[in-house]
């Protein structure tokens, strides 16, 4: 989605991440298993990320390729807030698949499948070139290297 082009960047390919859209377990798309279409979608409010972040970004573009306009209810600054929101039952939200295992095994927040969407995008690890990192971003590195394959 966003490219760095520098010379003093490096970026390492980590992992594909899924966004999914998340709703709270009665909420008002209650459909068994069964994916909705996006037309199924209109009329519902949307929780989003700010305006400038990537999550957004990659939402709204594949959504309008579809020709749907999200209706925004609210702007929020993290992930944490967007899920709480839609814990809350303030609207529906698109969020990294990575970003809700917890609170979907907890059965405070559902996925709902849509259909004829594909909302996938690259996540990397960047870092300076010529910076050295202390141990311990060197062990974290290591630790998410060896993980990569295991979500």
């Amino acid at each position: 989605l966003f490219e760095i082009i520098t010379d003093e960047i490096k970026s390492e390919p980590y992992l594909m991440d899924e966004l999914v859209l998340i709703s709270v377990r009665k909420g008002p798309l209650q459909i068994k298993g069964k994916a909705i279409s996006l037309k199924e979608l209109e009329g519902q409010s949307f929780i989003m990320r700010e305006k400038g972040s990537a999550t957004r970004e990659v939402i709204q573009r594949a959504l309008e390729k579809q020709g749907f306009k999200i209706k925004i209810a609210m702007e929020l600054g993290s992930p944490e807030a967007v899920k709480q929101a839609v814990a809350a039952g303030l609207g529906l939200s698109f969020v990294s698949i990575y970003s809700v295992s917890n609170e979907i095994a907890e059965g405070r927040l559902v996925i709902v499948k849509v259909k004829d969407i594909s909302l996938q995008r690259p996540l990397s690890i960047v870092s300076h070139k010529d910076k050295r990192l202390c141990k311990a971003a060197l062990t974290f590195l290591e630790v998410a290297r060896s993980m990569a394959g295991k979500f």
